[in-house]
């Protein structure tokens, strides 16, 4: 008896895994492809990419589900990407130059391994290749 307990609470619990897992891929993907198409990032994409991965994922209730996760995600994903950006607001940085700080603070570990020559080198190819507008001149 406990036995069978143990492993219908461990299927439910990998059936829940799986379904947390798509949700959350789908949304970062689409929230990411969006960004990426436009080049910039702001509340929109939050927003329509919580709205359809709301609506994919009550699909299965029929146009009614579908019509009511849509609206439910878009709300959800407009308080979502207010908060993200009231955040990058408070510390006067966007998502664009966290992400090339981060590239360059691993550049300045590989300069550290590899020497100064390959430091100059990476950052003139992440300079020209990556958000020329908010990098810092240095």
């Amino acid at each position: 008896m406990q036995d069978q307990v143990s492993l219908r609470a461990c299927k439910a619990g990998a059936i829940f895994s799986v379904k947390v897992t798509s949700f959350s891929a789908f949304l970062l993907m689409i929230s990411q492809l969006i960004a990426v198409y436009r080049n910039k990032t702001s509340v929109i994409e939050y927003t329509v990419a919580a709205g359809i991965t709301g609506g994919l994922y009550r699909i299965n209730m029929g146009l009614k589900g579908l019509v009511s996760g849509t609206i439910i995600g878009a709300s959800l994903g407009s308080i979502a990407g207010c908060f993200a950006w009231v955040v990058f607001s408070a510390f006067n940085k966007t998502q664009d130059q966290l992400h090339l700080q981060e590239i360059i603070s691993k550049i300045e570990v590989e300069r550290y391994l590899t020497g100064e020559e390959a430091f100059k080198n990476k950052v003139e190819i992440v300079r020209k290749t990556l958000l020329t507008t908010s990098v810092p001149q240095t």
